[in-house]
């Protein structure tokens, strides 16, 4: 049986009244035994509680109230008539409720009414639903119904299903319903349902691993379906019959992505990484760092770090690492967005579902970009938004400090600010990389990758060497440098060439001379040394990775911050310059 069936019937057991099903409702539900169940859950619940003794109804605003009898090949021994009435659609749901209580208090046997919906008609208190007279009563009616010893001692049933992460509080607190999370299905759930489901669509003696292209079995495709609820898999599959074309990888991934946008309603975003840490041009500590993170994930070790921060210039390669990441790791990728609304309780109910869909597609990286922007600092002062902000600052320490998270999610944040970080956020960070301007070593690097990125290839009168020790590069990032590869690439195209000619010496001195930074060089020394000094580890600095004199790998403004000869920042130095910083650019 389904988890949440069981914590249904142990509520039963405990003596509640009425339960109220949330998150994944509007999914099937398979059950592998000798007959195998595809039912939707209403369907499902009406089902299991009928074999459990109950009579059941199903009330909502668009079907009104309807008796649910499960057919006779589901059960043949049923056949007791239903003591609820029939009552159309566009009845007053107050009155259909008022009605139901006296037989509610009357009735011997056990009987369970399904509302279904239940976040239209019993919705939060504030926020996108808006309380009425109507829905107060419809409230209080439940409530009070659910209070009447008479229906907890003839174990009557109130069941309410909730397409949103909530509905109103008084609920829960009423101490009369009890709340119940539906996950998405598990792995073995969605082998199963898969292989029942095929062997339906395929015709008489074929196989149904025809339904699935030749590289792709049952087993991995339960694998990677995760984050995909039944009736998503329902309808890959039923199309993959019908029009004979058999679900690829790649249909799985766009499935993925759009089932997690419905799922979050739009606050998560999946992204699909093409290339691992060879299509990353620079960060070699970075890189270094995340390999040693892939062995500790593979083997999964408990030493997994639940938060990691990026932190750094910008244009230095930060996007691009969280998505190589999450191409070596093999999980998903989850971006969180637009989770701030104006409505009180609205933000709230945005980041739970959030967090719940990130908990269900665990293994997986979530990803929050520009995070002083997304959270930043607390204040000791109110925030003008009735607490939102602390109430949500809070929430996500309670989710990412949860041993249970561990191994499973990683937090990836990237900054370009943290010291405009709030400190108990940036301590939920364990490992915090620093990314600063390449330095002469790095750069000679750099320009052959970046090269290939643009589908070129430098020429043979190129020296890297002695292009990356210009001074005109110095204090560029690796995105500028790849500006100037570009634009040395258009100047030497030539038609007769094809779009794939060599960027030759000329093209790239030309470029050089022409590329004007639009950068502050104060503002990113500023940004770099905010980094280097929230920097977690020494060996995580960039200039300790590789090989040669680490002062070839850090550009010339940390010559008066780090030690030549073992490489350590100096913190009294860097804050004093940091002062010096803050003072010429007007910041306190």
């Amino acid at each position: 049986m389904p988890e949440w069936i069981e914590e249904l019937d142990e509520a039963r057991d405990g003596r509640f009244p009425g339960v109220v099903l949330v998150f994944n409702t509007q999914d099937r539900v398979f059950v592998e035994n000798e007959q195998p169940i595809r039912l939707s859950l209403d369907y499902f619940l009406a089902l299991h509680l009928t074999r459990s003794g109950f009579s059941v109804a199903r009330v909502s605003a668009g079907t009104g109230l309807q008796p649910m009898i499960p057919p006779k090949d589901l059960m043949p021994d049923r056949d007791v008539p239903s003591p609820f009435p029939t009552v159309s659609a566009g009845t007053e749901i107050s009155s259909v409720i008022h009605s139901l209580s006296q037989l509610f208090l009357t009735a011997r046997s056990p009987l369970a009414l399904i509302v279904d919906f239940a976040e239209n008609l019993v919705p939060p208190s504030s926020g996108a639903g808006v309380s009425s007279p109507a829905r107060e009563m419809i409230l209080e009616m439940l409530v009070t119904l659910a209070r009447d010893e008479r229906v907890r001692s003839r174990g009557h049933l109130l069941v309410l299903i909730s397409n949103d992460v909530s509905v109103h509080p008084l609920l829960g607190q009423s101490g009369r319903f009890r709340v119940i999370s539906i996950d998405l299905p598990d792995t073995r759930s969605r082998d199963g349902f898969a292989r029942d489901l095929a062997r339906d669509l395929v015709a008489a003696g074929d196989e149904p691993a025809s339904i699935l292209e030749s590289d792709l079995d049952f087993e991995e495709f339960a694998r990677i379906t995760g984050g995909l609820r039944l009736i998503d898999l329902e309808s890959l599959l039923c199309t993959a019959s019908t029009r004979g074309k058999p679900v690829s990888r790649s249909r799985v991934r766009d499935a993925k992505g759009r089932s997690i946008r419905s799922l979050s309603n739009g606050l998560i975003q999946v992204q699909d990484p093409r290339g691992g840490f060879s299509e990353v041009a620079g960060a070699f500590h970075a890189k270094t760092y995340f390999r040693r993170l892939k062995s500790l994930w593979t083997r999964g070790a408990g030493n997994v770090p639940q938060g990691i921060l990026l932190s750094g210039v910008p244009g230095c390669g930060k996007s691009h690492l969280v998505q190589a990441l999450a191409h070596e790791l093999e999980t998903p990728l989850l971006v969180m967005r637009g989770i701030r609304e104006s409505l009180v309780g609205a933000s709230e109910r945005n980041l739970d579902r959030a967090l719940w869909v990130t908990e269900n597609l665990s293994p997986c990286i979530l990803w929050t970009d520009e995070i002083d922007q997304a959270i930043g600092r607390r204040s000791s002062m109110p925030s003008g938004d009735s607490g939102t902000s602390e109430r949500m600052t809070a929430r996500m320490f309670e989710f990412f400090g949860s041993m249970a998270h561990r191994g499973r999610i990683i937090w990836v944040a990237t900054t370009n600010r943290p010291d405009l970080l709030d400190p108990a956020l940036l301590d939920r960070f364990q490992v915090v990389i620093p990314f600063v301007h390449p330095g002469p070593r790095e750069r000679e690097e750099l320009l052959p990758c970046l090269a290939r990125q643009l589908g070129r290839e430098l020429a043979e009168d190129v020296d890297c060497r002695e292009v990356a020790s210009r001074p005109k590069l110095e204090g560029l990032t690796a995105r500028s440098i790849q500006e100037i590869l570009a634009a040395a690439a258009s100047r030497g195209h030539r038609e007769d060439e094809g779009t794939g000619a060599r960027i030759d010496r000329e093209s790239l001195d030309q470029a050089v001379a022409d590329y004007m930074p639009m950068h502050d060089r104060s503002h990113h020394e500023l940004m770099a040394l905010e980094a280097i000094r929230a920097t977690s580890f020494a060996s995580l600095l960039p200039w300790t990775q590789g090989t040669g004199n680490p002062v070839d790998s850090w550009p010339p403004y940390l010559d008066s911050v780090v030690n030549r000869e073992t490489g350590r920042p100096d913190p009294e130095a860097i804050s004093r310059r940091i002062r010096e910083l803050r003072q010429h650019l007007g910041q306190p």
